[in-house]
């Protein structure tokens, strides 16, 4: 018998890495099926002490098996056929180009080299590596026993919304802990996701970017983005991140990479770049492109990065903040859920505030009283309570100076005239007496024109030069500019979509301030029953 959690290093750590070792080893045909069974394996399900093997764990791990199986017969095969064939080094060089012996090092069957050390090992590694650990993995996850008990379990336990009155199975510090991390690991993935689409700016990554930029403008609405659209969400982006790693190992394989040079325009805007190359003389090494940007030789490893964070924070956020099992749920992923007060309950400490009066302002103070106030507190820590609470609730009301701000360094960063037209803006917000409504009056047109302005900017950052794009100079003075190299477009790309947060906030905070205005009870009741 062993462990659950042994079973899990196997196939969750030791086995997706050697075969993603081994693919990248020898980039080929048949390394493709290595590929996919590295990325099948963070989707796959957990193991339970107490329940027997899930049947999809148990089928990977046997399929796995019989393709690395049939891959090292193939190696072996092919090298016992060319030893018998007694054909040399020089006559495999000469005829290296022909179309058998072409698609065959395609297919990742090229001839054993002996005295390059390392570089030998690559004809024959791969496979024994992938076989190996294929072999040790189904052993100990499909062969070996891990189940303590021999028990009729009809499923597992899945936790339902608890009444008011029910005891808790956790103390309440750790349950808030646990459910803020969940919400940030929500709004975490999606900023990730915005960097993965700036890393190497291209058809295939703008895919990232424009997810961040739906749900962080759909979150900047004021409206709570429900959790299963969410999740569908982040699903879609979990199938299109295998897809793209697909794509960019199939991409390595030579024959690809004749078929469509890096150098060429249509390679460099979908974002397919040659980061591992080989020749006929030298059929048995693989060499780092050196001539590659820094970002294009990263992307591959990033993206693996954040496919495999995707996948545990979906699992780990899937039934929600507080893993609720209610199919109709509507809860937020980001907002928090709404619960009806029982009859008869008042707020706590007396903070009640007549529903006429309720304004942004006061139910930002109330949401901060209650995170430093409580009761029990002597009188010292209830004037510092009342201090802390009048300076956070005065940097709040007035954080939309952090938006005019964010427009003047835009400007002053990036000259042009779509800058130019942000710092005139910022300027005539400025010396309105009253800039706050002003700045939420114009928050919606600005949010519209700051997405424009991203936009422009991720087409301008992908790997072009304005000679193949022939434009005019009087664009560079619009502000399309052409950025220079890889670095330099991921540096401005990151700096405005940093930049583009404070806009966020100032949407957010307007249609805040529109639905307190408009419906105050309703504001009041979704900001003291929060759960």
């Amino acid at each position: 018998m062993v462990a659950p959690f042994l079973k899990y290093l196997f196939y969750r750590g030791i086995l997706p890495l050697s075969l993603l070792f081994a693919a990248f080893l020898r980039p080929c045909f048949m390394s493709i099926g290595y590929v996919i069974f590295a990325l099948l394996s963070p989707v796959l399900p957990s193991i339970h002490a107490a329940l027997p093997l899930p049947g999809s764990i148990r089928l990977y791990s046997w399929m796995c098996l019989l393709y690395c199986f049939l891959t090292t017969v193939a190696m072996s095969a092919y090298q016992i056929y060319e030893a018998v064939g007694g054909r040399t080094e020089k006559e495999y060089i000469q005829h290296c180009n022909d179309s058998d012996l072409r698609w065959m090092r395609y297919s990742g069957l090229i001839r054993f080299h002996g005295g390059a050390g390392f570089e030998s090992t690559k004809a024959i590694l791969p496979e024994i590596v992938a076989f190996l650990a294929s072999l040790s993995s189904a052993i100990v996850v499909a062969v070996m026993s891990h189940r303590r008990e021999e028990l009729d379990v009809v499923g597992p336990v899945r936790p339902v919304r608890m009444e008011n009155n029910g005891t808790p199975t956790k103390g309440f510090g750790t349950r808030s802990i646990m459910v803020a991390l969940k919400r940030f690991s929500n709004f975490a993935i999606i900023v990730l996701a915005a960097v993965v689409g700036c890393v190497q700016p291209s058809l295939l990554n703008s895919i990232y970017f424009l997810s961040f930029l739906f749900v962080a403008s759909w979150w900047a609405l004021y409206k709570p983005l429900r959790h299963g659209v969410y999740n569908r969400i982040k699903k879609f982006l979990l199938f299109f991140a295998a897809l793209h790693i697909l794509t960019i190992y199939v991409y390595q394989i030579p024959i690809v990479q004749q078929s469509l040079p890096g150098e060429t325009i249509i390679a460099r805007i979908v974002g397919l770049s040659p980061i591992v190359l080989t020749d006929c003389k030298s059929w048995y090494t693989f060499w780092l492109n050196t001539n590659l940007q820094l970002p294009a030789i990263l992307n591959p490893g990033i993206l693996l990065i954040f496919y495999h964070l995707l996948v545990v924070q979906l699992l780990w956020t899937y039934k929600g903040s507080r893993n609720y099992v209610d199919d109709n749920d509507s809860g937020s992923s980001v907002h928090e859920e709404l619960l009806t007060p029982q009859e008869g309950e008042e707020v706590e400490n007396g903070q009640s505030i007549p529903l006429k009066k309720v304004t942004s302002q006061v139910v930002d103070r109330h949401k901060i009283g209650q995170i430093f106030g409580g009761p029990g507190q002597n009188q010292t820590a209830n004037v510092a309570s009342k201090g802390m609470v009048a300076i956070i609730s005065f940097a709040l009301y007035h954080a939309y100076t952090f938006a005019l701000l964010s427009m003047m360094v835009w400007a002053l960063l990036y000259h042009s005239i779509f800058g130019l037209i942000l710092l005139v803006l910022s300027c005539t917000l400025w010396m309105f007496k009253d800039s706050r409504g002003a700045s939420f009056a114009v928050a919606p047109t600005i949010t519209v024109y700051i997405e424009f302005l991203l936009l422009a900017q991720y087409a301008c950052s992908m790997h072009v030069n304005p000679q193949e794009l022939r434009m005019p100079d009087w664009l560079k003075m619009v502000g399309f500019v052409i950025a220079s190299d890889m670095w330099a477009a991921f540096v401005t790309l990151t700096v405005k979509v940093g930049v583009r947060h404070a806009f966020f906030c100032l949407l957010a905070m307007d249609f805040c301030n529109d639905f307190s205005s408009a419906s105050p009870g309703v504001m009041f009741a979704n900001t003291l029953f929060y759960n």
